[in-house]
């Protein structure tokens, strides 16, 4: 096999995504054949010894698991305050999650070992959109459905909603690709909206279907099969 760049090796390990691996490789804690590496290096995961926190480094098959997170689940891998994702989804794979949901939100989540997959999801060049349906104290008017879409300013920057789907009086999906923390709660919350209940119901080519919190499934081939064609043709828009 060819060379390929050390962390990319790490992520399709499943020790992480890209960039976290690249920051172990920063932490001095990567070697390849006895010698410390730094971010640039290449190695032929066939014939190099590649170890990570001085543990071989061996590729896993890559799992992607579709899960509902409940609400008061954590989105981390391991917090000893409280229940987290990865608690609800026993399977031996060293799986994470792609992008973070609010505890108190509940929805979809991709948990994967596949590092290169979750470096293009969340990447903001891959624009990934997502959806949200979030129920409100009070009725929504089209004066604010029209604000939306014309773009809120949220920390000095013009935020603009993809799609916006009236469910009901007090309840909205609003889809967006852009995704800082809140980024749904705070463009509610700009027109005098709190959000009593948040769900994620699509994560780009995904989407809930019939599964209910705290139930997981893995893809099926042609959902992977979607999702990867999908960003592919979102990295060369």
């Amino acid at each position: 096999m060819a060379k390929e760049r050390v962390q990319k090796i790490l992520a399709q390990s499943g020790i992480g995504s890209r960039r976290a691996c690249e920051e172990f490789i920063r932490q001095g804690r990567v070697h390849v054949n006895g010698v410390l590496v730094s971010i640039g290096a290449s190695a032929d995961p066939d014939k190099d010894n590649i170890f990570f926190d001085n543990k071989p480094v061996s590729k896993e098959t890559c799992r992607y698991v579709l899960f509902y997170k409940p609400r008061g689940v954590l989105s981390s891998t391991h917090d000893v305050h409280g229940t987290t994702v990865r608690d609800l989804v026993p399977v031996p794979e060293r799986l994470y999650p792609v992008g973070r949901l609010d505890k108190d939100a509940e929805g979809l989540m991709l948990l994967t070992n596949d590092g290169v997959l979750t470096q293009h999801i969340a990447h903001p060049s891959f624009e990934t959109q997502k959806t949200y349906r979030a129920r409100v104290q009070k009725s929504i008017t089209q004066q604010d459905i029209a604000a939306w879409y014309k773009g809120i300013r949220i920390d000095d920057r013009l935020v603009n909603v993809d799609h916006i789907h009236l469910v009901n009086p007090t309840t909205i999906e609003l889809t967006l690709h852009e995704g800082r923390k809140h980024i749904v709660k705070r463009l509610l919350s700009a027109k005098g909206y709190w959000v009593t209940q948040l769900i994620r119901t699509r994560l780009a080519t995904l989407s809930l279907g019939r599964i209910r919190p705290g139930q997981w499934r893995d893809l099926i081939p042609s959902e992977l099969q979607s999702l990867k064609q999908g960003l592919k043709q979102l990295r060369v828009r």
